[in-house]
């Protein structure tokens, strides 16, 4: 256990830190109402004096009652009568008070929302104080870090831990990149940078020498070992992959990307891929959501998902969602969807009707698809032909 004990009467979150959990929420909402990018909201200039409405952000009030749900379900607000308050109070420093209140019981929960097997979000909820217990953990093993530079949203269970609680038990500053390479770049020694293997593919890409000193952290999707290999010769001290999902926060690390999974303390394997914690609620156990093969107790290897998805931006996404989305369209008679591992994003074959070969266009799919599917769905790059690729045994081949 760490030696963790939590005061139920404490909050774990600094001031700052509730500020960027809001931020970020609000954030995600609008970005969805308004149909912009979030860098364009321009939430980095937010503050606690923040106007929500006339004059400030201008929610209107269906965005106001948006936002409120999505703190309301994120923080558990209704839980204390608080989530109504929302909706009549003025500013962003309000909003924080209320979630700092709620955040000083000793039942404390927050809620993420992931994509289910089914691709249909999931609401994962943990308890503060079983977030705290990984979270000493992480501590524990990364030793002395300066500073933290994350390239993440704060509001994803994988950004609370190292955005937030991580820095708030070290009392270190932790600075947002934004997906930008500038701070980085500026970084020195000493500094923890969390990123997911798209983002560290950038940087690769935009560093070709980065600052000595840095120490990686990745989630959400494999780290390719030859990107892994890339980043420490291009000046990265280390890069330390980290395995679980929002329903489970971390399960298992490794310091290499050709090295077993090593479980984290407070997990035990009961066997089949079954791993159970004793959590503030009880037992809590879990089935990992990839193949595996176990070395002892404590070691594990991957061997791909259980439910076919795929790693998009950090984003659960499933090619035969897409597929089947893709059949929908009435000239399409089959296609084949996958994961381009060198770009990150999704492809797509197109099998047209017989009559339609020469009068349906890419351009034409890829419009359709814009408006059924989701930016990390749409497939990225098109090919139409006549049959889909198989090899001689039947399966499905590349193209």
């Amino acid at each position: 256990m760490n030696g963790f004990v939590h005061n139920p009467h404490q909050t774990l979150f600094s001031r700052a830190s509730i500020l960027q959990l809001v931020c970020d929420l609000l954030e995600t909402e609008l970005a969805r109402s308004r149909g912009r990018s979030p860098t364009v909201l321009g939430a980095v200039g937010w503050s606690e004096a923040t106007i929500l409405g006339e004059g400030g952000l201008d929610l209107d009030s269906l965005e106001r009652l948006d936002a409120s749900s999505a703190l309301s379900e994120f923080f558990h607000l209704s839980d204390y009568g608080a989530e109504d308050y929302l909706l009549t109070l003025p500013k962003l420093g309000d909003w924080c008070d209320l979630v700092a209140q709620s955040l000083t019981v000793g039942s404390a929960r927050l809620t993420f929302r992931t994509s289910g097997s089914t691709g249909v979000p999931k609401r994962c909820t943990h308890a503060v104080a079983d977030l705290a217990e990984e979270v000493a953990s992480w501590a524990h093993m990364l030793g002395t870090v300066e500073r933290i530079v994350s390239l993440v949203p704060s509001h994803h269970i994988y950004g609370t831990l190292f955005n937030v609680l991580l820095p708030d038990r070290l009392d270190i500053d932790v600075q947002r990149a934004r997906g930008g390479v500038a701070t980085v770049q500026r970084s020195k020694p000493g500094t923890l940078v969390i990123a997911n293997p798209t983002l560290w593919t950038h940087l690769a890409r935009s560093c070709p020498a980065l600052p000595r000193g840095l120490i990686g952290i990745s989630s959400t999707a494999p780290m390719p070992q030859a990107l892994a290999e890339q980043l420490v010769r291009q000046g990265l001290d280390q890069m330390i992959e980290i395995y679980g999902s929002s329903e489970t926060g971390g399960l298992g690390y490794r310091l290499r990307p050709d090295i077993p999974y090593t479980l984290l303390d407070f997990w035990r394997h009961l066997g089949n891929g079954e791993v159970v914690r004793h959590g503030v609620d009880g037992l809590v156990r879990h089935m990992l959501m990839d193949h595996s093969t176990w070395y002892g107790d404590r070691n594990f290897q991957l061997e791909g998902r259980k439910d076919f998805a795929v790693q998009v931006g950090g984003t659960n996404v499933f090619p035969e969602r897409v597929r089947d989305m893709l059949l929908q369209h009435h000239d399409v008679v089959d296609a084949a969807v996958r994961l381009e591992p060198t770009r990150g994003r999704l492809k797509a074959f197109i099998v047209l009707r017989g009559d339609r070969q020469d009068d349906v266009s890419i351009e034409h799919i890829d419009s359709w698809c814009g408006t059924c599917l989701t930016d990390v769905e749409r497939p990225r790059s098109f090919k139409i032909g006549r049959k889909i690729p198989r090899d001689p045994m039947g399966k499905l081949a590349d193209w």
